[in-house]
């Protein structure tokens, strides 16, 4: 007995009824959703208890309505989809990751350089600071040398002009006395003139007498003793007045010598009272200079306030960078844990899937040996009526296009899972490399 070979129609099946996302495992696969760790393990443990041979009736009926062009274009457009858009992100995560390391790496360099400058800056500009501080003082120091100098000047000046005042009184009495003394010669001059030519008209009467009168010798002599005591008296007194003339002169002399003194001690202070006022011109010179110089130092230290709140800004500003490269690599961290973790998950998921896969190929098998056993039962069997065996027919080609999709479905599975693997290990390398480009900014998540 000959048997035809059914045709299979394409059923029209409901698009809601057509899907692998009822099994929880399977629409993960499909949807590409990276979900929670225990979503995965609570799917993971509903698409356990699914997955038996119901499941497998179950999938064959869902899949009874497309041919096999249109269910592995479907499979395939998924796959593609779902695998080119991960890599998408993959990669366009990881540029941003790379630029945005550069970009932080250019900007702690830049930020690093301007710091040392404006410590350098500041470094200077208190070593001027410093320096003008020191000269400053040195001046003042010096002014106040000059200052006591001249007050001791002054002190010595003022006593000087005391004495000097004394000196000038005594001067004045001596003159008074030096007038009343030159008063008295010149009385005693007159007197030792009148003696002398009284002493003469008495020698000339001597001689006329004793060419007149030669007997009158007596009288004559008597009366020269007489005058020659009163002239030796006179003679006395006229010595002791020269002796005390001599001494009203030798006092004079030393009242002339005093004056001089005197002179020579008030050119003396004038000079002094010149170098004073110069000394005072010269202190009101470096007061003035003090002057500027303090309005000067107040200048450099309101610029050097200035710039220290400028640095202390752009430190508050370099901590607020520092802060949010730290949470912004805290985050990537996380992403790449997270990442990291997606990636284990999918790893074991492939894995799981492939242990799947060969259980459905077992199942497959063992399906495949029992409809050849019902092969042979049907054809052992001709005395069955046509309708039953049409029908078996029917659901035995019905079986072997599931099965062929199934094996399809298996192979481009093995084959995309085969394709995961590489993308993983790329994935691996390229966190690797990522994970050696943000090495240089380890130094400063330490520090903080």
């Amino acid at each position: 007995m000959q048997h035809a070979t059914p045709q299979v129609s394409p059923k029209p099946c409901n698009s809601a009824a057509l899907s692998f996302t009822a099994v929880p495992s399977l629409s993960f696969h499909l949807t590409g959703s990276g979900g929670r760790s225990h979503v995965l393990s609570k799917a993971w443990n509903q698409a356990s208890e699914l997955l038996d041979s119901e499941l497998l009736q179950r999938l064959f009926r869902e899949a009874c309505g497309l041919t096999e062009n249109e269910l592995y274009e479907r499979l395939a457009s998924w796959e593609d989809n779902s695998d080119d858009r991960g890599l998408q992100q993959r990669q366009q995560t990881e540029s941003t990751l790379r630029g945005e390391v550069s970009r932080l790496q250019k900007e702690v360099s830049q930020l690093r350089d301007e710091a040392y400058a404006a410590k350098k800056k500041a470094m200077d500009a208190e070593l001027a600071q410093t320096k003008t501080a020191e000269k400053i003082e040195a001046r003042m120091s010096l002014s106040r040398r000059q200052l006591q100098s001249i007050a001791r000047g002054m002190g010595a000046a003022s006593g000087l002009a005391e004495r000097c005042r004394d000196l000038q009184h005594r001067a004045d009495v001596l003159n008074l006395e030096l007038g009343s003394l030159k008063k008295a010669a010149r009385q005693k001059r007159q007197a030792m003139e009148d003696c002398s030519r009284d002493a003469r008209e008495l020698a000339q009467r001597l001689e006329l007498a004793e060419k007149d009168q030669p007997g009158s010798t007596l009288l004559v002599e008597a009366e020269a003793a007489d005058l020659q005591s009163d002239f030796r008296a006179e003679v006395v007194s006229l010595l002791t007045e020269r002796s005390e003339l001599r001494e009203s002169l030798q006092k004079q002399k030393e009242m002339v010598e005093l004056q001089q003194l005197l002179a020579d001690e008030r050119m003396l202070l004038e000079k002094r009272r010149m170098s004073a006022a110069d000394m005072l011109r010269e202190i009101a010179d470096l007061e003035e200079q003090a002057d500027d110089l303090e309005r000067n130092s107040q200048r450099v230290l309101g610029e050097m306030r200035n710039s220290l709140e400028r640095l202390a800004m752009q430190v508050e500003e370099l901590r607020r960078a520092k802060d949010q490269a730290e949470d912004w690599l805290g985050a990537v961290w996380a992403a790449l844990n997270q990442q990291r973790r997606e990636q284990l998950l999918l790893h074991q998921r492939v894995k799981e899937e492939d242990d799947w896969a060969g259980r459905l190929q077992d199942r497959t098998e063992s399906l495949v040996v029992e409809l050849q056993v019902l092969e042979k039962e049907t054809h052992a069997q001709q005395r069955i009526p046509e309708t039953p065996d049409k029908e078996t027919f029917r659901s035995l080609a019905l079986l072997q296009q599931s099965r062929k999709d199934a094996r399809q479905a298996l192979s481009r599975q093995l084959a995309r899972s085969r394709q995961v693997q590489g993308s993983l290990k790329e994935a691996e390398t390229q966190q690797i490399s990522l994970l050696e480009d943000l090495r240089p900014v380890r130094p400063m998540l330490t520090l903080s």
